[in-house]
């Protein structure tokens, strides 16, 4: 949905959404007229592609990504514990989009396997 305003200072303002973001974008112009006139050249430009959705992100590409910042920021035996987590969530739980997993399953994972999703054993007393 794009919004196509005007502000205080008298120059109007076109809002879209790209990629999940809100992009506020000046047209430049004083006049309504030129407002739209820019809107409908700025349609022109843009490509199918750049409208897409991003793909969806399942558990098992997910590990990859994060891996990089793991690495950098985390201890080699955190990610180890962090590894086996995953690989023992992935194996009772299964593969899915990161999204449609809810508190049941993670509670459920918890449950099946104390012990395995905890990094370590001084987290559980507490």
């Amino acid at each position: 949905m794009a919004i196509l305003f005007r502000r205080a200072n008298g120059i109007y303002y076109h809002i879209s959404h790209h990629r999940g973001r809100r992009v506020w974008r000046s047209t430049g112009a004083r006049r309504r007229s030129d407002a739209e006139k820019f809107l409908l050249d700025l349609k022109v430009q843009v490509k199918p592609e750049e409208e897409r959705l991003p793909a969806r992100l399942t558990f098992t590409r997910y590990p990859p990504q994060w891996m990089s910042y793991g690495e950098t920021n985390l201890a080699h035996s955190t990610i180890l514990l962090y590894g086996e987590a995953t690989r023992n969530f992935l194996r009772m739980i299964g593969d899915r989009d990161l999204g449609s997993y809810n508190t049941l399953d993670i509670e459920r994972f918890k449950r099946s396997a104390p012990g395995m999703a905890v990094a370590c054993r001084s987290c559980e007393k507490n």
